[in-house]
């Protein structure tokens, strides 16, 4: 073997292990921003409840990783998950979605199961089975209850699964509020509504729509157009849009939540982190990348740090973390008093 191949090697071995590449690329640095780890193929960066933990998936081995904010360890919880979603539960477990291929065919139904394990990676307990083509989930606070969307890959549903029962309930067809088919959910603090990402078809164009939805009333008292809000500076192609949504979320109480977009030109070219006023949707707001990509933008439950993947290029993903700006945070918790 010669000289350059083992070379070449170790090098790959050495930023597998964050070890070369020590100069984080930028892309916020009002944050400070500071590296959990990469270079490497990361996605879906997840905050426990008690925002002390970080979970990731390392596309390596699609395997979840934990990183503690406290000690700086970083530590596998678990091999061969499905990446369409992950989750913690409200009592701090992980969740995952595991596939079946003995269940499902090919390409469809992807037939998977819901997991539950602990954060070091023991007690791995199967707690929802026969989910077809799922999609994005979220946890209701006794434990019991899942928000899920399952059905066809072009059309689908939230169901209520119990995981102490193993059975689905439908809340709510994409028929129903006007969309095509569902891709993310996220739950307010206090249970009562529930933002639903999805795809709106019109005379043969797609466009990415946020429905606000009312799960004590089952109204849609809302819905924001993305392409209608982010600022564009008159370009319309690309048409401005928000990234993957099976990463969106509230920022602390009900008022606002967080997600990535992207547009041709305007104050909020090319990548920017969007933050979206469901009261006052003309308060919105974006804060744009200096340079270049980043993706799955989420913040800690007490509203003290962000993190999201900085994306150099294939195989060349970072994770980060970032302590939020005081005036950050006041302006995303301002509609509560209002």
């Amino acid at each position: 073997m010669s000289k350059k191949i083992i070379e070449a090697a170790i090098l790959v071995i050495l930023a597998g292990c964050g070890l070369v590449f020590p100069n984080l690329p930028p892309r916020f640095p009002q944050f400070s921003e500071h590296r959990v780890v990469g270079p490497g193929s990361y996605w879906l960066p997840q905050w426990s409840p008690d925002s002390r933990y970080l979970a990731f998936i390392d596309g390596s081995q699609n395997q979840i990783k934990v990183y503690d904010t406290q000690t700086t360890r970083l530590w596998d919880v678990v091999n061969h998950v499905d990446i369409t979603h992950f989750g913690w539960s409200p009592n701090g477990y992980l969740t995952y979605l595991k596939y079946r291929p003995d269940l499902s065919g090919l390409p469809f139904p992807s037939v998977t199961e819901l997991h539950q394990v602990d954060l070091n990676g023991g007690n791995d307990t199967i707690i929802g089975t026969d989910l077809m083509n799922s999609g994005g989930f979220v946890w209701f606070n006794d434990s019991e209850r899942v928000a899920i969307i399952l059905g066809e890959p072009t059309h689908n549903s939230v169901y209520f699964l119990n995981v102490k029962t193993d059975t689905k309930e439908l809340l709510l067809d994409a028929d129903d509020i006007g969309l095509e088919y569902f891709i993310g959910l996220a739950l307010s603090r206090d249970e009562k509504t529930l933002l639903i990402y999805g795809i709106h078809e019109n005379e043969g164009q797609s466009e990415s729509q946020i429905v606000i939805y009312n799960l004590e009333t089952k109204i849609a008292f809302g819905r924001v157009v993305p392409s209608q809000i982010i600022d564009s500076a008159g370009l319309t192609y690309p048409v401005p849009t928000v990234g993957d949504a099976t990463n969106f979320g509230w920022v602390g109480e009900q008022g606002w939540f967080l997600m990535k977009g992207y547009t041709p030109g305007g104050n909020c070219y090319n990548y920017s982190l969007l933050f979206f006023d469901s009261q006052d949707i003309q308060n919105s707001f974006c804060i744009p990348s200096t340079d270049g990509v980043f993706d799955y933008p989420t913040i800690s439950p007490d509203l003290t740090k962000i993190s999201y993947v900085t994306v150099e290029g294939v195989g060349l993903d970072y994770v980060v973390i970032a302590d939020l700006p005081p005036d950050l945070v006041d302006r995303v918790t301002d509609s509560v008093s209002r």
